[in-house]
């Protein structure tokens, strides 16, 4: 719509869907990408489309952070109990400050929850354009231990010094399914970087 292009932000639900897998041996599944509005005042377009989501992808600026409206949206998704990924974007721009958006989606949205924070991405150099973003180890103690928090046999196991990444992997699968694991993952949708 010529309003959203000109605004930047989205108005309407829009929808892409695409095939993942390989149909010659059957085990191939539809995705459904879902956008919806941001702004405050669609609130009501955001909650229709969220109560038939399997998961969502919670988008929270590298720069601006946990916004009011980021707060309104993700209390609608525990009330809907969906599965959530934060995706902390722009970690090219000036400004950005992933540890500090991590931070805040700890404090202001996870916190009390029931829904531990586990940052998935190491970023070096953030706000500039040639950032780089790597996956952290799942047996990093940045991740582990949080993981260890949600899962009593994991618990055990990085006490005994016997926490495998197959174990780590599946509690983080796991716990994210369950509502127990947010995931957080850092970017750059405009350069790629993730």
């Amino acid at each position: 719509m010529d309003i959203e292009r000109s605004r930047g932000i989205t108005v309407r639900t829009n929808i892409a869907s695409f095939w993942l897998g390989d149909s010659h041996i059957g085990n191939q599944v539809q995705i459904n990408l879902v956008d919806t509005p941001g702004h405050a005042d669609f609130i009501a377009e955001v909650e229709r489309s969220l109560a038939v989501l399997d998961s969502v992808v919670l988008v929270v600026s590298a720069v601006e952070g946990v916004q009011p409206q980021t707060v309104v949206l993700w209390r609608v998704l525990i009330r809907l109990g969906v599965p959530v990924i934060v995706f902390i974007n722009k970690v090219d721009r000036r400004g950005a400050d992933p540890e500090r958006v991590f931070r805040e989606v700890a404090y202001r949205l996870t916190r009390g929850s029931g829904r531990s924070p586990v940052m998935l991405s190491q970023v070096t150099t953030p706000g500039d354009r040639e950032v780089t973003v790597a996956p952290r180890p799942l047996d990093e103690p940045s991740v582990r231990d949080p993981l260890a928090d949600t899962d009593s046999e994991l618990f055990e196991s990085v006490l005994a010094g016997k926490a495998s990444v197959d174990q780590l992997a599946e509690v983080l699968v796991g716990g994210w399914r369950a509502g127990r694991v947010t995931p957080v993952v850092a970017g750059s949708a405009i350069t790629g970087a993730a």
